[in-house]
């Protein structure tokens, strides 16, 4: 399920940049930025970047593939795709 800032399915779209701030102490409004890749066909929502070394993706820790889900939501900043790009 995409968090509910991210107005379920119909918000988001593959592609899409996603912001998380406060995610560890970088000191800016903006700490961590993933790519929003989709849904799978079991109905998981998947994104690819860099989640550090307690959090596991597909293939391990650090940059991966990582299920979106509604947890994400108390660090979320926003989201959108790249201005001009598409």
């Amino acid at each position: 399920m995409i968090p509910a800032p991210m107005d379920g399915r119909k918000g988001i779209k593959q592609t899409d940049l996603i912001f998380w701030g406060r995610t560890y102490n970088s000191g800016h409004k903006v700490s961590r930025v993933m790519i929003y890749l989709g849904q799978g066909n079991d109905g998981s929502h998947w994104m690819f970047g860099d989640k550090g070394k307690k959090k596991k993706g597909l293939n391990g820790a650090g940059v991966d593939i990582f299920m979106l889900n509604s947890g994400y939501q108390k660090s979320l900043v926003g989201y959108g795709s790249l201005p001009g790009a598409f």
